[in-house]
């Protein structure tokens, strides 16, 4: 049983770091696909109380059960982290971190093709974004 949270930009590699994992045994829980899933869009302010109880119901349903699970989002502040620690404490884990460190170019280019987000709220996010600590878990860097 372990406790994993992504960590990084969107369009950062995220999720296709969490799939690896996936591969590898790992229960990956993705917001979009439970947003998409709920509602049918990529995000709709009112029911984002209700995506996130539904995913930290979903999280430890899973770790209950003795498995290995990712959440796949951005998890970009120490405010967002603070729900995966207590969880994670609860259950006697150390959570662990993957930091997806791509820079906003980057992400800014990927966004460009893919047209996902506005560049406005890309650069937004960006400015909120919080490097995770070691006092908040065990940071994996995903390079």
């Amino acid at each position: 049983m372990k406790l994993g949270i992504m960590c990084g930009m969107p369009l950062s590699g995220k999720s296709t770091f969490a799939k690896i994992l996936q591969s590898q045994g790992w229960v990956r829980v993705s917001l979009d696909d439970l947003r998409l899933a709920l509602h049918g869009q990529i995000y709709k302010a009112e029911a984002e109380p209700l995506v996130w109880e539904s995913t930290e119901l979903m999280v430890r349903s899973f770790l209950k059960s003795g498995h290995k699970v990712v959440v796949d989002t951005t998890n970009r502040t120490r405010e967002r982290r603070k729900r995966w620690i207590r969880v994670a404490k609860e259950f006697g884990l150390t959570l662990e971190i993957f930091h997806v460190d791509t820079d906003f170019e980057t992400c800014k280019e990927r966004n460009r093709a893919l047209n996902r987000l506005t560049e406005n709220v890309l650069k937004q996010i960006f400015k909120e974004f919080q490097k995770p600590t070691s006092e908040e878990g065990k940071i994996v860097n995903v390079l």
